[in-house]
Protein backbone atom coordinates (compact mmCIF):
# COMPACT_ATOMS: atom_id res chain seq x y z
CA UNK A 1 0.00 0.00 0.00
CA UNK A 2 1.42 3.42 -1.16
CA UNK A 3 1.63 5.94 1.60
CA UNK A 4 0.54 9.33 1.34
CA UNK A 5 2.58 11.86 -0.23
CA UNK A 6 2.23 14.24 3.03
CA UNK A 7 3.99 11.14 4.79
CA UNK A 8 7.30 12.12 3.65
CA UNK A 9 6.76 15.65 4.43
CA UNK A 10 5.86 15.17 7.89
CA UNK A 11 8.29 15.80 10.61
CA UNK A 12 9.65 19.13 8.10
CA UNK A 13 5.70 20.09 8.29
CA UNK A 14 5.60 19.40 12.41
CA UNK A 15 9.21 21.15 13.12
CA UNK A 16 7.49 24.52 11.13
CA UNK A 17 4.56 24.31 13.27
CA UNK A 18 6.29 24.10 16.54
CA UNK A 19 8.43 26.94 15.65
CA UNK A 20 6.36 28.84 13.07
CA UNK A 21 5.04 31.49 16.12
CA UNK A 22 6.34 34.92 15.34
CA UNK A 23 9.47 35.43 17.84
CA UNK A 24 11.90 38.51 18.02
CA UNK A 25 14.91 39.49 19.56
CA UNK A 26 13.54 41.93 21.92
CA UNK A 27 16.89 43.80 21.90
CA UNK A 28 17.63 46.76 19.31
CA UNK A 29 20.79 46.09 17.72
CA UNK A 30 23.68 48.28 18.32
CA UNK A 31 24.00 50.04 15.04
CA UNK A 32 25.71 53.54 16.63
CA UNK A 33 28.83 52.52 15.53
CA UNK A 34 30.94 53.89 13.04
CA UNK A 35 33.21 50.79 13.03
CA UNK A 36 32.86 48.73 9.61
CA UNK A 37 33.65 45.27 11.35
CA UNK A 38 31.10 45.91 14.07
CA UNK A 39 28.54 46.78 11.55
CA UNK A 40 29.17 43.20 9.57
CA UNK A 41 29.29 41.68 13.15
CA UNK A 42 25.67 42.63 13.57
CA UNK A 43 24.65 42.25 10.28
CA UNK A 44 25.36 38.91 8.96
CA UNK A 45 23.13 37.52 11.98
CA UNK A 46 20.56 40.23 12.25
CA UNK A 47 19.11 40.03 8.84
CA UNK A 48 18.75 36.47 8.48
CA UNK A 49 17.03 36.46 11.44
CA UNK A 50 14.47 39.23 10.35
CA UNK A 51 14.33 36.84 7.00
CA UNK A 52 12.98 34.18 9.73
CA UNK A 53 10.57 36.44 11.05
CA UNK A 54 9.51 37.26 7.78
CA UNK A 55 9.04 33.82 6.54
CA UNK A 56 6.83 33.59 9.59
CA UNK A 57 4.08 36.58 9.04
CA UNK A 58 4.01 35.86 5.41
CA UNK A 59 3.33 32.09 5.93
CA UNK A 60 0.72 33.09 8.21
CA UNK A 61 -0.61 35.96 5.90
CA UNK A 62 -0.56 32.72 3.22
CA UNK A 63 -2.09 30.11 5.52
CA UNK A 64 -4.90 28.82 3.79
CA UNK A 65 -3.39 28.71 0.19
CA UNK A 66 -0.52 26.78 1.92
CA UNK A 67 -2.82 24.15 3.29
CA UNK A 68 -4.43 23.65 0.22
CA UNK A 69 -0.84 23.10 -1.18
CA UNK A 70 -0.47 20.30 1.73
CA UNK A 71 -3.34 18.63 0.91
CA UNK A 72 -2.96 19.18 -2.97
CA UNK A 73 -0.03 16.38 -2.60
CA UNK A 74 -2.22 13.66 -2.61
CA UNK A 75 -4.25 14.28 -5.78
CA UNK A 76 -5.40 11.06 -7.23
CA UNK A 77 -3.40 12.36 -10.40
CA UNK A 78 -0.23 12.32 -8.90
CA UNK A 79 -0.28 9.09 -6.84
CA UNK A 80 1.88 6.14 -8.70
CA UNK A 81 -0.28 3.54 -10.65
CA UNK A 82 2.41 1.10 -11.12
CA UNK A 83 5.15 -0.60 -9.30
CA UNK A 84 7.70 0.83 -11.30
CA UNK A 85 6.14 4.33 -10.33
CA UNK A 86 6.60 3.47 -6.61
CA UNK A 87 9.94 2.47 -7.05
CA UNK A 88 10.68 6.00 -8.83
CA UNK A 89 8.77 7.77 -6.08
CA UNK A 90 10.72 6.43 -2.75
CA UNK A 91 14.11 6.37 -4.95
CA UNK A 92 13.38 10.10 -5.40
CA UNK A 93 12.29 10.57 -1.87
CA UNK A 94 15.39 8.81 -0.36
CA UNK A 95 17.70 11.01 -2.05
CA UNK A 96 16.00 13.82 -1.01
CA UNK A 97 16.11 12.90 2.36
CA UNK A 98 19.85 12.31 2.49
CA UNK A 99 20.26 16.04 1.14
CA UNK A 100 17.75 17.09 3.53
CA UNK A 101 19.77 15.39 6.85
CA UNK A 102 22.94 16.93 5.85
CA UNK A 103 21.42 20.48 5.03
CA UNK A 104 19.64 20.72 8.64
CA UNK A 105 22.97 18.99 10.23
CA UNK A 106 25.12 21.45 8.86
CA UNK A 107 22.91 24.30 9.89
CA UNK A 108 22.25 23.18 13.76
CA UNK A 109 26.11 23.19 13.75
CA UNK A 110 26.44 26.51 12.83
CA UNK A 111 23.63 27.46 14.84
CA UNK A 112 24.92 25.89 18.14
CA UNK A 113 28.33 27.54 17.25
CA UNK A 114 27.11 31.06 17.37
CA UNK A 115 25.61 30.36 21.23
CA UNK A 116 29.15 28.98 21.86
CA UNK A 117 30.92 32.03 21.31
CA UNK A 118 30.99 33.89 24.06
CA UNK A 119 31.82 30.60 26.20
CA UNK A 120 35.08 31.15 24.40
CA UNK A 121 36.13 34.73 25.60
CA UNK A 122 35.53 36.74 28.98
CA UNK A 123 32.01 37.28 29.14
CA UNK A 124 32.17 40.89 28.79
CA UNK A 125 32.83 40.34 25.16
CA UNK A 126 29.22 40.20 24.35
CA UNK A 127 26.61 37.95 23.59
CA UNK A 128 25.84 35.64 20.90
CA UNK A 129 24.29 38.96 18.76
CA UNK A 130 25.35 42.24 19.97
CA UNK A 131 22.56 44.60 20.66
CA UNK A 132 21.45 47.15 23.22
CA UNK A 133 19.25 46.57 26.80
CA UNK A 134 17.93 49.49 28.77
CA UNK A 135 20.19 47.73 31.82
CA UNK A 136 23.23 46.46 32.22
CA UNK A 137 23.58 43.13 30.95
CA UNK A 138 26.64 42.16 32.21
CA UNK A 139 25.94 41.57 35.77
CA UNK A 140 24.49 38.51 36.95
CA UNK A 141 21.56 36.71 36.77
CA UNK A 142 20.95 39.72 34.11
CA UNK A 143 23.32 38.29 31.58
CA UNK A 144 22.13 34.26 32.01
CA UNK A 145 19.01 35.78 31.09
CA UNK A 146 19.57 37.42 27.90
CA UNK A 147 21.77 34.82 26.72
CA UNK A 148 19.25 32.26 27.59
CA UNK A 149 16.43 34.77 25.53
CA UNK A 150 19.12 35.01 23.17
CA UNK A 151 19.87 31.44 22.46
CA UNK A 152 15.63 30.57 22.51
CA UNK A 153 14.86 33.14 19.78
CA UNK A 154 17.69 32.17 17.51
CA UNK A 155 17.10 28.40 17.68
CA UNK A 156 13.39 29.66 16.95
CA UNK A 157 14.35 32.03 14.07
CA UNK A 158 16.79 29.43 12.85
CA UNK A 159 14.38 26.84 12.57
CA UNK A 160 12.00 28.59 10.52
CA UNK A 161 14.57 29.73 8.09
CA UNK A 162 15.69 26.01 7.95
CA UNK A 163 12.41 24.26 7.09
CA UNK A 164 10.92 26.49 5.06
CA UNK A 165 13.86 26.25 2.94
CA UNK A 166 13.87 22.37 3.42
CA UNK A 167 9.57 22.03 2.54
CA UNK A 168 10.85 24.65 -0.44
CA UNK A 169 13.34 22.36 -2.04
CA UNK A 170 10.56 19.68 -1.19
CA UNK A 171 8.06 20.30 -3.16
CA UNK A 172 10.52 21.12 -5.94
CA UNK A 173 11.50 17.35 -5.57
CA UNK A 174 7.58 16.68 -5.87
CA UNK A 175 6.96 18.63 -8.85
CA UNK A 176 10.25 16.85 -10.34
CA UNK A 177 9.11 13.33 -9.70
CA UNK A 178 5.90 14.18 -11.23
CA UNK A 179 7.07 15.12 -14.45
CA UNK A 180 9.09 12.04 -14.29
CA UNK A 181 5.85 10.13 -13.42
CA UNK A 182 4.00 11.87 -16.44
CA UNK A 183 7.06 10.99 -19.08
CA UNK A 184 6.48 7.37 -17.90
CA UNK A 185 3.03 7.64 -18.72
CA UNK A 186 3.29 9.49 -21.96
CA UNK A 187 5.52 7.08 -22.80
CA UNK A 188 3.11 4.38 -22.22
CA UNK A 189 0.17 5.55 -23.78
CA UNK A 190 0.21 4.07 -27.56
CA UNK A 191 0.86 0.39 -26.32
CA UNK A 192 -2.33 -1.22 -26.55
CA UNK A 193 -5.82 -0.16 -27.01
CA UNK A 194 -8.41 1.47 -29.07
CA UNK A 195 -7.65 4.56 -30.42
CA UNK A 196 -10.69 5.71 -27.34
CA UNK A 197 -8.93 3.79 -25.16
CA UNK A 198 -5.71 5.57 -25.91
CA UNK A 199 -7.54 9.48 -25.80
CA UNK A 200 -8.71 8.80 -22.43
CA UNK A 201 -4.92 8.19 -21.38
CA UNK A 202 -3.74 11.16 -23.43
CA UNK A 203 -6.08 13.18 -21.47
CA UNK A 204 -5.70 11.67 -18.27
CA UNK A 205 -1.66 13.26 -18.96
CA UNK A 206 -3.04 16.30 -19.69
CA UNK A 207 -5.19 16.61 -16.78
CA UNK A 208 -2.01 15.64 -14.95
CA UNK A 209 0.36 18.03 -16.81
CA UNK A 210 -2.22 20.56 -15.90
CA UNK A 211 -2.31 19.57 -12.19
CA UNK A 212 1.24 20.23 -11.73
CA UNK A 213 0.81 23.58 -13.53
CA UNK A 214 -1.82 24.57 -10.87
CA UNK A 215 0.37 23.48 -8.11
CA UNK A 216 3.05 24.57 -9.38
CA UNK A 217 1.81 28.10 -8.99
CA UNK A 218 0.16 27.27 -5.61
CA UNK A 219 3.85 26.98 -4.40
CA UNK A 220 4.96 29.96 -6.18
CA UNK A 221 1.69 32.25 -4.37
CA UNK A 222 3.23 31.21 -0.64
CA UNK A 223 6.69 31.14 -1.29
CA UNK A 224 7.48 33.54 -3.70
CA UNK A 225 7.91 36.96 -1.78
CA UNK A 226 9.87 34.42 0.97
CA UNK A 227 12.04 33.71 -1.13
CA UNK A 228 12.86 37.49 -2.94
CA UNK A 229 13.54 38.37 1.05
CA UNK A 230 15.83 35.44 1.08
CA UNK A 231 18.10 36.49 -2.06
CA UNK A 232 18.66 39.63 -0.62
CA UNK A 233 19.19 38.97 2.85
CA UNK A 234 21.50 35.82 1.94
CA UNK A 235 23.53 38.15 -0.38
CA UNK A 236 24.35 40.88 2.86
CA UNK A 237 24.47 37.95 4.88
CA UNK A 238 27.39 35.82 2.76
CA UNK A 239 29.18 39.12 1.84
CA UNK A 240 29.73 39.85 5.64
CA UNK A 241 30.52 36.66 6.30
CA UNK A 242 33.19 36.43 3.73
CA UNK A 243 34.51 39.98 5.49
CA UNK A 244 34.54 38.61 8.97
CA UNK A 245 36.31 36.03 8.49
CA UNK A 246 39.18 37.69 6.62
CA UNK A 247 40.00 39.96 9.30
CA UNK A 248 39.17 36.57 11.86
CA UNK A 249 42.72 34.27 13.11
CA UNK A 250 42.61 30.69 12.04
CA UNK A 251 42.76 28.77 14.40
CA UNK A 252 39.88 30.45 16.85
CA UNK A 253 37.00 28.87 17.29
CA UNK A 254 34.86 31.93 16.01
CA UNK A 255 36.78 31.21 12.41
CA UNK A 256 35.34 27.69 12.57
CA UNK A 257 31.91 29.15 13.47
CA UNK A 258 32.45 31.51 10.56
CA UNK A 259 33.20 28.80 7.84
CA UNK A 260 30.46 26.34 9.08
CA UNK A 261 27.67 29.75 8.94
CA UNK A 262 28.54 30.67 5.32
CA UNK A 263 28.34 26.56 4.21
CA UNK A 264 24.84 26.74 6.60
CA UNK A 265 23.46 29.90 4.44
CA UNK A 266 24.91 28.92 1.21
CA UNK A 267 23.30 25.49 1.20
CA UNK A 268 20.07 26.82 2.48
CA UNK A 269 19.89 28.85 -0.92
CA UNK A 270 21.70 26.65 -3.15
CA UNK A 271 19.70 23.26 -2.12
CA UNK A 272 16.20 24.75 -3.07
CA UNK A 273 17.65 26.45 -6.01
CA UNK A 274 19.30 23.37 -7.44
CA UNK A 275 16.15 21.00 -6.78
CA UNK A 276 14.13 23.86 -8.79
CA UNK A 277 16.40 23.62 -11.39
CA UNK A 278 16.07 19.77 -11.57
CA UNK A 279 12.70 20.60 -11.77
CA UNK A 280 12.98 22.71 -14.76
CA UNK A 281 14.89 20.01 -16.62
CA UNK A 282 12.93 17.48 -16.16
CA UNK A 283 9.78 19.71 -17.08
CA UNK A 284 11.98 19.93 -20.64
CA UNK A 285 11.76 16.08 -20.90
CA UNK A 286 7.58 16.27 -21.49
CA UNK A 287 7.46 17.37 -25.10
CA UNK A 288 9.55 15.05 -26.21
CA UNK A 289 8.06 12.03 -23.87
CA UNK A 290 5.01 13.08 -25.40
CA UNK A 291 6.31 12.69 -29.18
CA UNK A 292 7.80 9.57 -28.57
CA UNK A 293 5.05 6.93 -28.63
CA UNK A 294 2.90 5.09 -31.80
CA UNK A 295 0.85 8.37 -32.50
CA UNK A 296 1.25 7.67 -36.40
CA UNK A 297 -1.27 5.89 -37.37
CA UNK A 298 -4.31 7.86 -35.20
CA UNK A 299 -6.84 9.88 -36.34
CA UNK A 300 -6.08 13.59 -38.18
CA UNK A 301 -7.66 15.20 -34.75
CA UNK A 302 -5.93 12.93 -32.42
CA UNK A 303 -2.90 14.57 -33.55
CA UNK A 304 -4.11 17.80 -34.17
CA UNK A 305 -4.68 17.31 -30.11
CA UNK A 306 -1.47 16.00 -29.61
CA UNK A 307 0.81 18.84 -31.21
CA UNK A 308 -1.30 21.97 -29.15
CA UNK A 309 -0.03 19.70 -25.96
CA UNK A 310 3.61 19.45 -27.39
CA UNK A 311 3.11 22.80 -28.29
CA UNK A 312 1.68 23.88 -24.16
CA UNK A 313 4.41 21.56 -22.79
CA UNK A 314 7.38 23.16 -24.60
CA UNK A 315 7.22 26.13 -21.65
CA UNK A 316 9.52 24.61 -19.20
CA UNK A 317 8.24 24.71 -15.50
CA UNK A 318 9.86 27.62 -12.96
CA UNK A 319 10.11 28.58 -9.79
CA UNK A 320 10.18 33.03 -9.74
CA UNK A 321 11.18 34.78 -6.66
CA UNK A 322 7.72 37.35 -6.42
CA UNK A 323 8.13 36.90 -10.32
CA UNK A 324 11.08 38.97 -10.43
CA UNK A 325 13.75 36.24 -10.09
CA UNK A 326 14.39 32.74 -11.16
CA UNK A 327 14.85 30.44 -8.33
CA UNK A 328 17.97 28.34 -10.42
CA UNK A 329 21.71 27.21 -9.70
CA UNK A 330 22.55 30.40 -11.96
CA UNK A 331 20.81 32.50 -9.67
CA UNK A 332 22.77 31.74 -6.55
CA UNK A 333 25.92 31.86 -8.54
CA UNK A 334 24.63 35.78 -9.58
CA UNK A 335 24.23 36.01 -5.76
CA UNK A 336 27.68 34.78 -5.02
CA UNK A 337 28.82 36.96 -7.22
CA UNK A 338 27.53 39.94 -5.78
CA UNK A 339 28.58 39.07 -2.46
CA UNK A 340 31.99 38.85 -3.62
CA UNK A 341 31.87 42.08 -4.96
CA UNK A 342 30.54 43.58 -1.97
CA UNK A 343 33.09 41.54 0.05
CA UNK A 344 35.41 43.53 -2.26
CA UNK A 345 34.10 47.21 -1.13
CA UNK A 346 33.67 46.32 2.30
CA UNK A 347 37.59 45.07 2.46
CA UNK A 348 38.56 48.81 0.84
CA UNK A 349 36.32 50.41 3.60
CA UNK A 350 37.98 48.91 5.84
CA UNK A 351 41.30 49.73 4.81
CA UNK A 352 41.01 52.72 4.53
CA UNK A 353 40.08 53.39 8.38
Amino acid sequence: MFPTYRSYFYTDLRTLLLFGGWIQLKATPSWNTTSIKTLAAIGYVVFICLMGQLKSVLLFKNRAEFKKLILDLDQKLFRPIKLIEEQLVNNTFAFFWKIKTALIVVSYISVTSLLLIPLFYEREQGLPIQAWYPFNESLTPNYQIVYVHQAIAIYYISSINIYVDVIVAGLCTFIGLQCDLLCQRLENVGEYGTEKEIKKDFVDCINHHYTIIEFLQTTENVFGQIYFGQIFASTIALCMDLFLLSLTEPTTFEFFYLVVYQLAISNLLFVPCWFATEMTRKSENIPNAAYSWHWIDLSISFKKELIIFIRRSQHPLKLYAANFFELSVQTFLTIFRSSLSYYAVLSNLNMEE
